[in-house]
């Protein structure tokens, strides 16, 4: 039974924990994004956010997602990006100070079923995913945590006195070391690894330094995570899973060989002598060692890394490709700079196959380093556009169908519809062949040059995020402008058909191709208009939208 008991502690710790995690991430979602993009300007700042932001989320892998999606955004450098990682590695550590005092020195598992009952009362009684119910799950997820360390607890003291723990006296501590990472690798938690590991300490079932080599191989085996995750992903998200890996192995190299051995002389330096707090102890000592040395490293380590990873190839949504699909605060702000590229891109295409050479270059997007023609660019955004519907549809889809990713879907759509409209737009052009009046071609010349204004005021838009102050009255005075330069062309080409001026069938494919151009136009400005009213936006604890104001 005492297995039993042991192995459900386990599962529900981890349930408690992933339940902790997901109650942190919105209750401090918008806020933890906004703090890391304050804080992140320097290797030092990085550092200290990564940590900080650990600590608080409980969760290394939620603040690596964070990492990946302002270095793919452009947010972050990617040394800046390696040193949040060290940080990470540095928070990790409060789990176990935070089990250790209170699973194990306060005994406060007698509220851990008033937490869960008061957690569960407050989640059923707020509908929705707002504050109020994440406050309540943040509640239940603690009373679970030492609900679970409990049940740990007291299964280990049973199998302690069934337990020889002379059976392990002559096992190398390198096993032990090996041991540790499997199993971290395996159950993909650091935390859970040593929640066990202070349990099988406090009843003497291994000794300090057995628990210490188990440590430092669980920190190793944690880089699986990102190892896994990095093999199929983008040049950023490599390196920064192999400068994940590269730490973990300095620091295990360190306090395997460096520390380890002197542990009972470290510790009375220290004035340690608690296993429980020693053993911590030791987990943030050599954590915070490794960060001191790694951290002057960081720009060559970056510098190193990008040398090794430059023949990937580069994904169409490139901002995209390390994000889940969920409209979280790392989501939106993957999505809302994907949508900002393919917008530039869109543009890109209208100008380069409306406009003759030598063009006005009204943006310049990024493009993968293999597309070069016309047409390989008007094939990069519709593919771009059919990922973002592909990524906006499933997370809406996992946010209860949220406004926000619906919103900018329909921005999407816009731009799918402006690709369309500069087919039929060509179309309309080849219709043209037979004008031959040097007046029509006139006409349709000054056409052009009367929405490249409009052309150049999107574009502008487009390099602004958060948009200006005043986007919704210049896109509106734009919309005007498009309707009235259109209307005022079919009157002037009606005057031209009355007067016998130009025949009733050129009249008609110039007044189709204005329509064309002004549906094109039309549609641009629905895409930027989508785009700048989400970024005004403020995202509620649920990934739904409402006015910042």
């Amino acid at each position: 039974m005492s297995w039993l008991g042991f192995f459900a502690g386990i599962g529900i710790f981890l349930i408690a924990m992933q339940t902790l995690e997901q109650a942190l991430q919105r209750l401090s979602g918008k806020g933890m994004r906004n703090l890391l993009q304050r804080t992140t300007h320097s290797p030092v700042g990085s550092v200290l956010s990564g940590g900080f932001s650990t600590a608080i989320l409980q969760s290394s892998s939620m603040v690596g997602l964070m990492v990946l999606a302002m270095v793919g955004s452009g947010l972050l450098p990617l040394y800046n990006a390696i040193g949040m990682m060290l940080g990470a590695n540095l928070g990790t550590t409060m789990t176990g100070w935070l089990v250790t005092i209170l699973g194990f020195k306060l005994s406060l598992s007698v509220a851990s079923i008033p937490l869960m009952g008061l957690g569960g009362l407050v989640m059923v009684s707020n509908t929705g995913h707002g504050r109020r119910k994440a406050a309540g799950q943040l509640a239940f997820a603690l009373g679970l945590l030492l609900f679970g360390l409990d049940v740990m607890k007291d299964s280990v003291a049973v199998l302690s006195e069934r337990f020889d723990p002379g059976m392990f006296a002559d096992a190398p501590l390198w096993l032990l070391l090996v041991i540790g990472c499997v199993f971290a690798a395996i159950i993909q938690s650091s935390s859970a690894t040593m929640l066990i590991t202070l349990n099988a300490l406090s009843h003497d079932v291994i000794s300090l330094p057995m628990a210490a080599a188990i440590i430092v191989g669980a920190d190793l085996g944690t880089t699986s995570t990102l190892l896994l995750g990095g093999m199929t992903g983008t040049a950023n998200k490599k390196r920064v899973a192999m400068a994940h890996l590269v730490f973990n192995v300095f620091t295990a190299v360190l306090a395997y060989a460096l520390l380890l051995p002197f542990l009972p002389d470290l510790l009375a330096w220290f004035g340690m002598s608690d296993p429980l707090y020693s053993l911590v102890f030791f987990h943030s000592l050599f954590n915070l060692i490794g960060v001191l040395v790694m951290m002057p490293l960081l720009k060559p380590l970056a510098r190193r890394l990008e040398q090794w990873f430059v023949h990937v190839a580069e994904p169409t949504c490139a901002f995209l490709a390390d994000v889940p699909a969920r409209w979280d605060p790392i989501g939106q702000v993957a999505a809302l700079r994907q949508f900002q590229i393919l917008f530039q891109r869109v543009l890109s295409s209208i100008e380069s196959r409306l406009y003759p050479p030598p063009q006005r270059a009204l943006t310049e997007p990024s493009w993968p380093v293999d597309v070069q023609s016309t047409r390989a660019k008007a094939q990069v955004a519709q593919q771009g556009c059919a990922e973002m519907t592909q990524f906006l549809v499933a997370a809406s889809t996992a946010n209860h169908h949220s406004e926000g990713p619906l919103q900018l879907l329909h921005g999407v759509r816009a731009l799918q519809y402006a690709l369309q409209a500069l087919e039929d737009l060509q179309d309309e052009q080849e219709h043209m062949e037979g004008v031959t009046t040097a007046l029509l071609k006139g006409e349709l010349e000054q056409r052009l040059e009367q929405e490249l204004s409009v052309l150049e005021a999107l574009a502008q838009s487009a390099r602004q995020m958060p948009p200006a102050a005043d986007w919704r009255a210049t896109l509106e005075r734009l919309d005007g402008q498009i309707a009235q330069r259109h209307d005022a062309f079919v009157v002037r080409q009606y005057q031209f058909g009355a007067d016998n001026t130009i025949t009733v069938t050129d009249m008609t494919v110039v007044i189709g191709f204005s329509k064309a151009l002004e549906q094109l136009l039309r549609h641009l400005l629905k895409g930027c208009r989508d785009w700048c009213e989400l970024q005004s936006l403020s995202v509620n604890e649920d990934g739904s939208t409402a006015s910042s104001s």
